[in-house]
């Protein structure tokens, strides 16, 4: 699994496209779904999302919690802190 509960990642991959590349936070495990684990999510701005009743798509607002499988998604993470890096610039 790439995700855990509590943390923030990006959509890799959603059939609505505007979806991808979108800040989430991943709150709970769902059931599994077509796409294997899929993961209880709240979005931090609008998500486009396809609306099963009115046959098209709506956006919703942020806050929006929605299902999205684990293959999905990717965690951010912090960078790796290395001994190469210099604290400081010489000039």
């Amino acid at each position: 699994m790439n995700c855990k509960p509590g943390d923030l990642a990006y959509v890799t991959y959603a059939t609505q496209f505007q979806n991808i590349g979108r800040v989430i936070e991943v709150i709970r495990k769902s059931s599994d779904g077509d796409y294997g684990p899929e993961w209880v999510c709240r979005s931090s701005g609008i998500v486009v999302a396809w609306d099963e009743f009115l046959q098209k798509n709506l956006e919703a607002p942020a806050g929006t919690e929605f299902m999205a499988p684990d293959a999905h998604l990717r965690p951010i993470t912090g960078l790796p802190i290395t001994d190469d890096i210099k604290d400081e610039v010489t000039a």
